[in-house]
């Protein structure tokens, strides 16, 4: 089975807000691995997070949340 992902940054007052969209429930804190790419672009990065499918809102680590697609 193929998995795919789609991703987002939002670039607000000089910082990058990494989102990432997943049809997991349960999104672990491996889904925000692929943030760490924006430090080589040497500007500031804000707390991110990964909308799924998942019932309420997580921290996955301390800068990442997963955040239900319903609370949008």
């Amino acid at each position: 089975m193929r998995s795919e992902y789609v991703y987002m940054v939002i670039y607000q007052n000089g910082t990058l807000y990494p989102v990432e969209i997943k049809k997991s429930a349960s999104p672990g804190k491996e889904s925000s691995r692929h943030f760490k790419v924006l430090e080589t672009l040497k500007l500031p990065v804000g707390p991110g997070c990964v909308l799924s499918l998942s019932p309420t809102r997580l921290p996955l680590t301390e800068m990442v949340q997963a955040v239900p697609v319903g609370m949008l």
